[in-house]
């Protein structure tokens, strides 16, 4: 696998997206026996492709940034492991950090000069009744907000588009001093919700809230822009599909992820068509641009035991002041010693931005 063509490690890729789902939570043990196997042999091959050829100069990093492009957004990078029988994974080896772009990475660096005055503002499965419930998240919600010191989250029917209206300042159209008067500025925020992402108009990528009078719920990339989060340290985006975009969008089938469901050419054939570079920006994109210093987000569906307990870890190295790649680090690493080595557990969790 050391010379690959682009088409050929698309679909090696590919193919690699839908042998790890094939152990997702929708996963017979059975199933989930005969795929762990082939999902290991993938992660050192990959790691032979992406790591091996730079291995010399990482050696003795704590931290990798990480800047990829098409294809490489669909690989867990955390779990990529070494090609020796028995060796780590690397994120026992490195803290990982992800960067939309080499141009965008300096202005993720500045310093903030405005402060946070609130811990924490969390919205966790909205109550909806076009969505099914996602009540594992509320664990994973409040899980966080013990560890930051926040207040209880916003659950339910609660978690409204028009509540984080009300708590997040607008970047435009508001008197200067009524924003310096009235505004929290809060150093966390989590949205625990579904999330949409919209390959063909990445602007309306969306994630999904409870709909009001004046809201219809969806609140998408294009209205955080008009957001100003300033002083905000993270935001975690705790949803299905934050982060890459499902194929069931363009297919018409029900499927997670790559969709192990469908033909291998099929997949290859709208990979290629959603994985087009840089051009693509996400909501975790937007929340960056909208001035929050890094986002937390996932590859697929978390599961809920691994959520909470690693949302737990993470904020509690947060509060003593770790920086977020390392606390993340530190929870994922958590879960691995404590068992729970299957990467679809811990990996699909991932830092975008300011990594300090």
């Amino acid at each position: 696998m050391q010379d690959l063509g682009y088409d050929q490690f698309l679909e090696e890729v590919c193919e690699f997206r839908s042998q790890l789902e094939a152990v997702g939570p929708n996963a017979s043990a059975v199933e989930r026996a005969l795929q762990q196997d082939e999902v290991q042999t993938r992660l050192r091959e990959l790691y032979n492709v992406l790591i091996t050829p730079v291995e010399q100069k990482i050696a003795g990093k704590e931290t990798l940034i990480i800047i990829p492009s098409g294809p490489l957004w669909y690989v867990p990078f955390a779990a990529l492991r070494t090609a020796d029988e028995g060796t780590s994974y690397l994120i026992e080896s490195f803290a990982i950090a992800y960067a939309p772009s080499l141009a965008l990475l300096p202005t993720l660096l500045v310093p903030k000069e405005v402060e946070p005055t609130a811990s924490l503002l969390a919205l966790a499965n909205p109550k909806r009744e076009d969505m099914p419930p996602l009540p594992h998240l509320v664990d994973a919600a409040r899980a966080f907000s013990e560890a930051v010191g926040g207040d209880t989250p916003y659950f339910e029917k609660q978690a409204t588009e028009a509540l984080l209206n009300q708590e997040i300042s607008p970047l435009l159209g508001t008197d200067a001093e009524e924003i310096e008067e009235s505004e929290k500025r809060y150093r966390y925020v989590l949205l625990a919700c579904h999330g949409k992402f919209n390959h063909t108009h990445p602007l309306y990528s969306y994630l999904a809230l409870v709909p009001g009078q004046e809201e219809d719920g969806d609140f998408y990339a294009r209205e955080v822009l008009f957001f100003d989060l300033n002083g905000t340290k993270l935001v975690l985006l705790m949803a299905c599909e934050t982060f890459l975009t499902a194929i069931e969008s363009r297919v018409g089938v029900v499927t997670a992820g790559m969709g192990a469901d469908l033909p291998s050419e099929r997949k290859l054939d709208i990979l290629r068509d959603l994985v087009r570079g840089d051009e693509l920006v996400g909501l975790s994109r937007a929340f960056l641009l909208a001035g929050a210093e890094a986002v937390l987000a996932t590859h697929w569906e978390v599961q809920v035991g691994a959520a909470s307990h690693l949302t737990s870890v993470l904020g509690e190295g947060l509060a003593v002041g770790l920086p977020k790649a390392k606390a993340l680090q530190t929870a994922q690493l958590s879960l691995i010693n404590d068992g729970q080595t299957d990467p679809w557990l811990w990996a699909p969790f991932l830092l975008i931005g300011n990594w300090r």
